[in-house]
């Protein structure tokens, strides 16, 4: 567990309600991961993040954190959904291009068909599913929503970059469509460290848990690695 949930857990009967408050929200036949975003212009040198000069490390953390925990996941039975955004000219809102215009920011990155727009560190296997987004959030404009609901599923888990625009906008929309949702603190990742931490504690205050990677193993799996739920 996170050092922040282990201060909150006070005794054993509140440390056994919250294993089983989380192993509900986490029932992996019922959950989803989306990791959003995770792609060149946002993670890799080269990439857009990297040309207007902002820092690509956190991202290229996350990526790596993602890279152990994906595999995992998918023993476990979780439904991965990789998200990528399309940001060609096409695409855009008015109001976007002239947000960006007005703060000097190039709108040539993660376009369809180039690298920048390619996965980065993590691909979709066999069974994974891939939503394309023209907006930040993942469920604006898409079939996200009919594809989590034609499955079944009731909880979101969500990673990737960036912490603060496309994971925050994604997870506010999973709350706001009924969702149960869990960021993954360690498998996401922003330029500015500041930001990353005020929106986790935004989402611990407001829409959502924030645990690590490894926090989702531990309660999904018995020691013989076996899935467990809750009665």
């Amino acid at each position: 567990m996170t050092e922040k949930m282990r201060e909150e857990l006070q005794n054993p009967e509140r440390e056994s309600m919250d294993r089983d408050w989380l192993i509900r929200r986490l029932d992996p036949q019922r959950t989803a991961v989306l990791v959003v975003d995770v792609q060149n212009d946002f993670c890799a040198e080269g990439g857009w993040y990297d040309r207007i000069g902002y820092d690509v490390s956190a991202g290229q953390a996350a990526a790596r954190q993602l890279e152990t925990f994906l595999p995992q996941a998918r023993r476990r039975g979780f439904q991965i959904i990789f998200v990528k955004c399309h940001y060609d000219r096409a695409y855009l809102p008015r109001v976007m291009v002239e947000s960006y215009q007005h703060k000097g920011l190039p709108l040539d990155y993660c376009i369809e068909g180039t690298w920048g727009a390619e996965f980065y560190g993590v691909q979709p296997e066999e069974g994974d599913l891939v939503v394309t987004k023209h907006r930040y959030s993942a469920f604006v404009g898409t079939n996200m929503d009919l594809i989590l609901r034609s499955n079944g599923m009731e909880n979101v888990v969500v990673a990737g970059v960036a912490t603060n625009i496309c994971v925050d906008s994604t997870a506010r929309d999973a709350y706001m469509r009924d969702y149960r949702v869990t960021v993954l603190d360690d498998c996401c990742g922003t330029y500015d460290r500041r930001l990353h931490e005020a929106t986790m504690e935004n989402i611990r205050r407001a829409f959502g848990v924030v645990v690590n990677s490894q926090d989702v193993i531990e309660v999904t799996a018995g020691s013989d690695g076996s899935a467990v739920t809750a009665d």
